[in-house]
């Protein structure tokens, strides 16, 4: 008996660390309590650095964009939405009319395909869990594969 439950106690464990090694550095388990790795604390810090180098000037340090000029990205459907349609922002740009959370805006927006996967994984990453948005990290394999497109 008292070997079966150190079995259970024994498998129950690996299974915990199993489902941890597996979720991601920003996944909400993370986030809601257990202490982020050095690894995702550098790639927060990085997001967020890259987010003020990059994205700042037009986004404002709270997200809340520029009114009738440059879109917000706090709690944001595009923020929240399609990642591809987001890597394609930065590695294209935008030019023309579009519509975020209800308003229209028509800046141009540069392509920063001169940024590395990482980094613009890194930038969406920041984005897409602060400022009020909840959605997945982006993957630098992710960026790689949509700049592959032509």
């Amino acid at each position: 008996m008292l070997k079966n439950i150190s079995r259970l106690l024994i498998l129950s464990l690996f299974f915990v660390f199993f489902l941890l090694s597996q979720a991601s550095n920003y996944s909400k388990a993370f986030a809601t309590g257990f202490k982020l790795s050095n690894e995702a604390k550098d790639s927060t810090k990085a997001g967020e650095s890259l987010y003020i180098k990059h994205c700042l000037q037009c986004h404002q340090k709270d997200g809340s964009g520029v009114p009738n000029m440059f879109p917000p990205i706090m709690k944001s459907d595009w923020a929240n939405g399609d990642k591809i349609k987001l890597i394609n922002v930065l590695l294209k740009g935008l030019n023309g009319d579009i519509e975020v959370s209800g308003d229209q805006y028509s800046q141009v927006m540069p392509k920063q395909d001169y940024l590395t996967n990482t980094e613009i994984a890194q930038i969406l990453t920041y984005i897409r869990r602060n400022f009020g948005n909840d959605a997945d990290a982006v993957y630098p394999e992710e960026v790689a594969t949509v700049r592959g497109k032509k």
